[in-house]
């Protein structure tokens, strides 16, 4: 089951593949799972795929 995402988009249900965050891109392009993102967009990300993201800046964590 899909659930819908701020910006009123489809994301999978995550339950059982692990704890992911959402996150705002901060890149003029972002490629990520066959999608591709742009500065502003938010994405869901598991704590790997993040870690690889933050510390060049691609990505800042979603302050709600």
């Amino acid at each position: 089951m899909a659930r819908k995402t701020s910006n009123d988009q489809d994301a999978p249900n995550t339950e059982g593949v692990g704890e992911k965050n959402r996150y705002i891109v901060k890149r003029e392009r972002l490629d990520h799972d066959g999608e591709s993102y742009t500065f502003g967009d938010s994405i869901l990300l598991n704590s790997d795929q993040a870690d690889q993201l933050l510390p060049i800046g691609a990505i800042v964590p979603e302050v709600l």
